[in-house]
């Protein structure tokens, strides 16, 4: 694989993600977020970068990390939230 095309399979998972950040809080937890984002962790995870694009390599890692914390945060968001309780001290 060239590191033409490593770098347009980030590419996907960055406008994948940021696509999502558009969407209205309802919209977002409609949207099933592990089935989008789980494929394009794992196609990064999978891809083999020379050692000389250090700075790919760590985009890899950060793009990943965001995936994965699109993810949580959807998750977060499919359990009823609970009111919270306000508490006044005088």
């Amino acid at each position: 694989m060239t590191i033409g095309q490593i770098r347009s399979v980030m590419d996907k998972a960055d406008w994948t993600r940021l696509d999502l950040s558009g969407h209205t809080r309802e919209e977002f937890i409609r949207r099933n977020v592990p089935d989008l984002l789980a494929p394009q962790i794992e196609a990064m995870r999978s891809l083999v970068i020379s050692a000389r694009f250090v700075r790919d390599i760590e985009r890899r890692s950060s793009e990943i990390a965001r995936c994965e914390s699109v993810i949580a945060r959807w998750r977060s968001m499919q359990t009823p939230q609970r009111a919270a309780s306000v508490v006044f001290i005088n």
